[in-house]
Order: C-alpha cells, then sequence, then structure tokens
C-alpha cells in the first residue's frame, strides 16, 4: 500500500512518468496516486502517474486528478495515468478525475494489456488502445469505461488487436 502524491515532472522529449516510472518488473497493490503531473515540450511518451515498460500488475489501486500536458503542435500520446509499453493487468481499480490537454488518455496501451472490474469514468479521455502493427492486444473484462469527456476508446490503427 503506497501513496504517490504531488509529483511533477517536465522532459523536453523522449519518455517519463510523474509519479512512477518502471522499466522492468513492477507490482502495485492497494495504492493511490494523486495529483500528479507530467508535461513535455515537444514530443514523447509519458504518464503523469505511472509509465510501466515491463511486467506490470495493478491490483486494487486509485488514479485521481493526474493531470498531462503536450504542445498543441504535437500529437505524440501522453497519459494524464497510465502507460503501458510492456505487458500489464489491471484489476479492482479506478481511474477518475484525470485530465490532459491534447491529445490524452487516462490509459494509453501499446504493448499487451488486461484490464478486469475496473472503472474508467470521469476523465478527459477514457484509453487508448494502440494495435502496434497487430503486435500487441487489449482485452476489457467486466470493466465500466463511461462519462469521459472525449473518447472512450480510441483504437489508433486498423489491426485488430481488441477484444
Amino acid at each position: 500500500e503506497s501513496t504517490v502524491s504531488g509529483n511533477y515532472v517536465y522532459y523536453r522529449h523522449g519518455a517519463g512518468g510523474g509519479g512512477v516510472m518502471a522499466m522492468g518488473p513492477l507490482t502495485v497493490v492497494d495504492s493511490t496516486f494523486v495529483n500528479n503531473e507530467i508535461a513535455t515540450q515537444d514530443y514523447g511518451l509519458g504518464a503523469s502517474a505511472l509509465h510501466a515498460g515491463g511486467a506490470t500488475s495493478i491490483t486494487g489501486s486509485t488514479f485521481v486528478a493526474n493531470e498531462a500536458y503536450i504542445p498543441d503542435d504535437y500529437s505524440f500520446i501522453t497519459s494524464s495515468a497510465v502507460a503501458n509499453t510492456g505487458i500489464m493487468t489491471i484489476t479492482n481499480s479506478t481511474f477518475t478525475g484525470s485530465h490532459a490537454h491534447n491529445v490524452n488518455f487516462a490509459i494509453a496501451n501499446y504493448e499487451d494489456l488486461t484490464i478486469t472490474n475496473t472503472t474508467v469514468t470521469d476523465n478527459d479521455a477514457g484509453i487508448l488502445v494502440s494495435c502496434n502493427g497487430s503486435r500487441s492486444t487489449t482485452l476489457l473484462r467486466r470493466t465500466v469505461i463511461s462519462g469521459n469527456r472525449d473518447q472512450e476508446i480510441l483504437k489508433q490503427d486498423e489491426s485488430n488487436c481488441f477484444s
């Protein structure tokens, strides 16, 4: 059980994590990520709360009021809560109240993601599914994605990687 709160990260370009950035195995249990921020000057992949690139398991955790900023003239994705570039499972968790400037999502997935019994509501946008040339998969089970101000789910390319 941990609370990750009030962190701010600014980077020029590349990858970043406002609260936690882990490129190896990571297990998050019964934790809260709140009021973390990330900003980039030009382009990059990052997340205000958690950027994971290894085998990651998130269980019973809450992500609330995390923020991301990327300038208007760049459209590369920054996530207002979680960015996944590895293998991730999210179970019994809540994503709510995350805000973003430009093209941003509560959860941005670029590899393999399974979400079970999780709620994604009241964010600027819901979930980005980047099929990565059909090399990645996204699986949703008993998950509520609703009330997000922009797209609930955006599939970034036409590969069949989403179920």
